[in-house]
């Protein structure tokens, strides 16, 4: 469909006018709007209007239009919510949710708008979702629950307001990772610091008998080997 390739384009002064005159036209004929229709990846309108811009105005009119706000027919399974998520569009994601998009609908690997927002550090997002009632406690495929992945990529403030919503902060991978592991293994003392203020279990280890210790010790990074030994942390595995 054309208004994809002007989304695509990433020119809203043209979605905006091919949308207008789509409409125009449509009702002139007393047709409804086919609202839903989608482009060989599965991606309907509404998908690029909450992915490619901050367009409030543009998703209400998508909305008032009947578009499928849990629409998942692409290869991910992403809905407009998760790609409004994974950009950090609180505004279109606020639409979206009133409308009533899913808030915890799963992509295809087991990820949710939370983790997309938690990925890419959209504490906005992350509060946004949590007024909306998302549960911070869902793990993808891989096991990984919003704060490991926004541990696992540095993302303080999102990581503290996560803690604040009273998440598992002992929450494990499918290898036995928690968020304080992949911490101090990527050397970040700030969440480090946070996550055994908020109590993790600076013992817990990987499936293999791995500490969060020792990973620091393994990467070398002296100052989170010295909080995690005076919070009780035992290297465990040896080097």
């Amino acid at each position: 469909m054309i208004l994809n390739y002007a989304r695509e384009a990433d020119n809203q002064a043209l979605f905006n006018s091919l949308f207008s005159a789509i409409k125009k036209q449509h009702y002139s004929n007393n047709n409804k709007l086919d609202i839903d229709t989608i482009d060989y990846k599965g991606r309907s309108i509404a998908h690029w209007a909450a992915k490619c811009c901050q367009d409030f105005d543009t998703i209400n009119q998508l909305i008032n239009e009947g578009a499928n706000v849990n629409d998942a027919r692409n290869p991910f399974a992403a809905t407009p919510l998760y790609l409004a998520a994974w950009e950090g569009y609180t505004h279109t994601a606020q639409a979206l949710l009133k409308a009533g998009a899913n808030v915890d609908f799963l992509a295809s690997n087991g990820a949710t708008p939370s983790h997309a927002a938690a990925e890419n550090g959209h504490f906005e997002m992350i509060e946004l979702l949590k007024s909306s009632g998302a549960n911070f406690n869902l793990a993808c495929h891989l096991g990984g629950t919003p704060l490991f992945v926004a541990a696992q990529n540095g993302h303080i403030p999102v990581v503290k307001t996560l803690i604040k919503a009273e998440c598992n902060v002992d929450s494990k991978c499918h290898d036995g990772a928690t968020p304080l592991f992949v911490a101090s293994q990527n050397g970040n003392a700030d969440i480090v610091k946070s996550l055994i203020q908020a109590q993790a279990d600076v013992n817990a280890t990987l499936h293999d008998g791995k500490t969060p210790l020792y990973a620091a010790l393994k990467n070398k990074h002296e100052k989170i080997a010295e909080i995690l030994k005076n919070a009780g942390a035992h290297q465990g595995y040896v080097i």
